[in-house]
């Protein structure tokens, strides 16, 4: 039964273009005791399908530029492939300590983005105006 719940977020998250495996691989390690490359290699299999169904909604919405996804999916593939072959070299209790700071990184990387860098570049601006007036 777990396992449908967190297919279900997974397919929810995933769809919305935040990365299933965010939710994924953590229910699995922590939740479900699973190893780090079993968790990870059954997220990767459990994400085509998804991808699928996501993409083909976005192909009838038009929002699909081709030359660019030709691009990123090649480089992509190759990407892959040195991933997959730097995670088998990899022990698990190595791979779950990137994956962590990772996560850590992102969530840093988007609270900044959002929250942090709009106010640094608020109150530059703010203060480059009054610099002017008061000149």
């Amino acid at each position: 039964m777990l396992y449908a719940v967190f297919g279900l977020v997974f397919g929810v998250v995933g769809g919305m273009g935040l990365g299933g495996g965010i939710v994924l691989i953590p229910a699995l390690t922590l939740l479900m005791g699973m190893e780090q490359h079993t968790a990870q290699g059954m997220t990767l299999f459990a994400y085509l399908p998804m991808a699928l169904a996501a993409l083909i909604i976005h192909i009838k919405k038009k929002q699909i530029r081709l030359k660019q996804v030709l691009l990123l999916t090649g480089f992509g593939c190759a990407g892959g492939a040195a991933g997959y072959w730097l995670a088998s070299v990899l022990a698990g209790e190595t791979l779950r300590v990137i994956f962590a700071v990772f996560l850590i990184a992102t969530a840093l990387l988007r609270g900044w983005r959002q929250e942090i860098g709009p106010w640094i570049k608020k109150r530059r601006d703010g203060n480059a105006q009054s610099g002017k007036n008061a000149g």
